[in-house]
């Protein structure tokens, strides 16, 4: 075979790109890997200058598409490892503790209580809102009101529990309520258990 310079590489390369392609597709078994390498080997050849004199080029490309293939896969796989690991390092434990479950059963608890406590409309206008997903539209229908009034309903009923949620301690003892607060009254036993 004849020697073939840099020049005759580029040529030789662009001249048999797709041969070239379907020959390292089948040996590496990914297509867009075998492009990925075609076009760096291109980008190394346009680099490099000082390239000698070579006997077989076309066996010489396919070389250097796979070296550089392997090379990308070996990149590739190192880059997937790392960030999988490092996202499982970053992942915090999702299950809830005894207390965040206690808090969470006495929160549901105080919202039951302050539900109960709503107007029987109010409380079913904001069921049906926030629990079933109704519009607007159909629950001032179900209820034979205007919109508009189930917009104030749903308003009085969010505020009426927020308040609860947020300073429900502080209304009942300024109300004179003598009911002690739930959360005062857990016992170290429903935490461990």
């Amino acid at each position: 075979m004849v020697d073939a310079t840099h020049g005759n590489l580029i040529d030789l390369l662009l001249a048999n790109y797709e041969a070239l392609k379907r020959r390292l597709t089948k040996h590496i078994g990914s297509k867009e890997l075998a492009e990925d390498a075609l076009q760096e080997t291109f980008i190394r050849l346009n680099k490099k200058r000082d390239i000698g004199p070579v006997k077989w080029p076309l066996a010489y490309l396919f070389r250097v598409a796979i070296r550089l293939a392997v090379k990308q896969r070996r990149t590739d796989d190192r880059y997937v490892s790392l960030s999988y690991d490092e996202l499982i390092g970053d992942i915090g434990d999702d299950t809830p503790d005894p207390v965040r479950i206690v808090e969470s059963r006495i929160d549901l608890e105080v919202l039951k209580q302050n539900l109960n406590q709503l107007p029987k409309r109010r409380r079913d206008i904001l069921i049906a809102a926030l629990i079933h997903e109704q519009t607007h539209t159909d629950i001032a229908r179900r209820f034979c009101v205007s919109v508009r009034t189930v917009q104030t309903e749903l308003k009085l009923a969010i505020e009426y529990c927020a308040t609860q949620v947020l300073y429900g301690d502080e209304h009942k003892r300024r109300a004179g309520s003598p009911e002690p607060s739930l959360r005062k009254s857990i016992r170290a036993s429903d935490i461990t258990s």
